[in-house]
Order: C-alpha cells, then structure tokens, then sequence
C-alpha cells in the first residue's frame, strides 16, 4: 500500500516504462499504470484492515507483488533503466537494486504468511466489501492524479505557432554533440525539436520518452537540444538513457530565446518555422506518425 501511495503522485516513468517493456500501447499506459497502483491500495488497504477473507486477499497480494517484482526484473535487466518504478515516488533518490528487494520481500512475507494460513483475529465481511474496497482504491488514482489527457483543468496538448526559430543562429554556436555538429539538415523539411535541460524533473521524462521513440522509429527526424552542467550529464544519461536521440548541448543566450524561460519545449518545425508547440505528455507514437513519417 505504501508503494503504491507514492506513485500517485509521479506517474510518468512507470508508464513510460510500460511501453519500453511493451507491456502497454501508448494510448493505455496512463490508465494500466493507475489501475495498478489503485489495486496496490485496495489490496494493501485490506491487508491492513483484515476486511474480506484473508486467504484470497493475500492470494491477490501475492499475484499483485509477483507482477511488479517481474517489472523490476524486467526494467533493470532488459530496460537497463537505473532506477526502479512503481517502488517509491520516482524522484526520491533510490539505490538501483530497491524496488527489486522491496518487491521481494514482500514476496517472502506474503508467501510466509500464506504457508502459516495463521493470520490472526480479522473482522468478517462478506467478498463484496472486499471487492468495494479494491474498486475505491482503483478509483483514487484516477482522481488524485488524473491522466493529464483528461484536461480537466483547460491543459492544452498543444498549441499552434508561426514562429521563425532563427535556427542559423546554432551555425555560430559552440555546441557539444554526439557528431560534434549540429545536423546539417535541421532547417529543412519537417523536424521534432526539442529543447530541455539536465535539472529539470519534467524534461527527464520528455528525455525518456524520446529515447524509447527513436527505439520505435529510429528514422525519426528528432533533435533534442540540452542545457546544464557537464557533470549533471551523466546522471541525467542514465536516468533518461537519451543517447540514443540525436543531441548536442547548448548553453549560450539562443537557448534561452529558444525556451522563452520554460521547459522543457517542444516544438514541431518545418522548413525552420514552429508550426506546432506540444506537450511533453501528449507526445507519442501516433504523433510521429502523423506528422514525422
């Protein structure tokens, strides 16, 4: 229950993570991703409470820890993702090998206490509390932390533009890069700028997401410009494994005109126009497919 508490907050990386493993579409990976954590909090909200027979709820407890003891396995050993999600909340700094231990922990305890089948004074309620309960608890994610496609607030998954970026001003800039150049062919044709630095929580998930784009459609005409220290870039490689986009670092005044004081930006560019600023959420498959292929 506790693990699942702190991923109500941070949602971002566990999805991602879900389409990385190809355990979920893009287009239903907000809702896998909060249908798990809910259940985690009706099952450990029962666990808690002894409501329900306790043999099917550490039964359901069991099957529930054993799947996302598989998705540590699978984000650090097929992933090579660095840090562990739906563990704890994706910013609190976490050793690499902790949701694999909590999870599997949790595992012996639950397992341990199913061989005993000694569980201890519990209040006796029909099954259908414990399938309320389990339902209340798939709701709240959806409420406290609701998939931002929703828009229930007015956010915009994008807005159109007609603005000249003045991209010949990176012909003068000293930039640091994967080439050692900027791409020769990045004011022609139709483009996915994008623009972010190392410090920035919301730019490590736009980095990650990009990381697993181009693993899709490695033809993709992406460029992602950075900013930051040289020593953050290594912290935020292995936290976004964003090698894989075509890059370079840009740490001069154009960057901030780029920006305008905000990031991470995204921007969809033709012929060296934005005709398109969207939403590092509101990016995925479909997108490139439509605009980028």
């Amino acid at each position: 229950m506790l693990t699942a508490w702190y991923s109500l907050d941070s949602s971002d990386f566990g999805e991602y993570a879900l389409v990385d493993a190809y355990w979920s579409p893009w287009s239903l990976a907000p809702y896998v991703y909060r249908l798990f954590t809910g259940l985690g909090l009706g099952i450990g909200f029962l666990l808690l409470t002894g409501l329900g027979k306790s043999k099917r709820v550490y039964s359901a407890a069991l099957i529930y820890s054993s799947v996302l003891f598989i998705f540590q396995l699978v984000q650090l050993f097929q992933l090579k993702l660095y840090y562990c999600n739906f563990s704890l909340d994706e910013l609190s700094r976490q050793t690499r090998f902790q949701g694999l231990i909590l999870f599997a922990l949790i595992l012996l305890f639950l397992s341990f206490n199913q061989i005993r089948q000694t569980p201890g004074f519990r209040f006796k309620f029909s099954p259908l509390i414990s399938i309320l309960v389990i339902a209340a608890g798939i709701a709240v994610p959806f409420i406290v932390n609701y998939p931002p496609s929703w828009m229930i607030y007015g956010e915009r998954s994008s807005v159109e533009l007609d603005r000249k970026l003045n991209l010949e001003r990176l012909d003068t800039s000293t930039v640091k890069n994967v080439f050692n150049v900027v791409p020769s062919d990045l004011r022609n044709g139709k483009k996915l700028i994008c623009v972010a630095t190392t410090s920035c929580p919301f730019c490590r998930r736009l980095a990650y997401k990009l990381h697993i784009l181009m693993k899709q459609f490695p033809e993709a005409p992406i460029t992602l410009i950075l900013a930051g220290e040289e020593e953050t870039l290594e912290s935020f490689r292995k936290r976004t494994l964003y090698k894989n986009v075509p890059h370079f670092v840009l740490n001069n005044a154009y960057f901030d005109e780029l920006t305008g004081g905000g990031v991470p930006k995204i921007f969809l560019v033709s012929d060296g126009v934005a005709v398109e600023s969207l939403a590092y959420w509101a990016l995925d498959s479909d997108f490139i497919r439509k605009n980028l292929l």
